[in-house]
């Protein structure tokens, strides 16, 4: 009940400040560093109180695409989360990023696109 109060008060996505919130920076090898920060999807708040370091997994030797890091609300029973992901993308000679999954079960904020 709090959440669907919540949601007509606050907008979808990261809050502005620091500036840097959930910021996704690239890094050495094959991983990015997400800030910290804080986040609102569907009235339901994510805090995140130190920088993570999310693993990209390797892409095909031929092929490239593009990968997307998001914030995922999960409304399963056997989960109620909200947290950092990388999505990974349909190998491709001309890569697309993925389509945000958006239920009402799941719902995706879109942080970053890694080519």
């Amino acid at each position: 009940m709090i959440a669907r109060i919540l949601a007509r008060y606050f907008r979808n996505g990261v809050f502005p400040q620091p500036s840097t919130c959930l910021q996704v920076l690239q890094q050495e090898g094959m991983t990015v560093l997400v800030k910290e920060g804080a986040a609102n999807i569907n009235g339901r708040q994510f805090y995140e109180e130190t920088d993570r370091v999310l693993t990209v997994q390797a892409a095909e030797a031929d092929l490239d695409r593009i990968d997307t890091v998001v914030l995922r609300l999960n409304l399963e029973l056997s989960m109620l989360t909200i947290d950092l992901y990388v999505v990974r993308g349909v190998a491709a000679a001309v890569p697309q990023p993925q389509t945000l999954t958006r239920t009402v079960s799941m719902w995706e904020l879109g942080l970053a696109n890694l080519f």
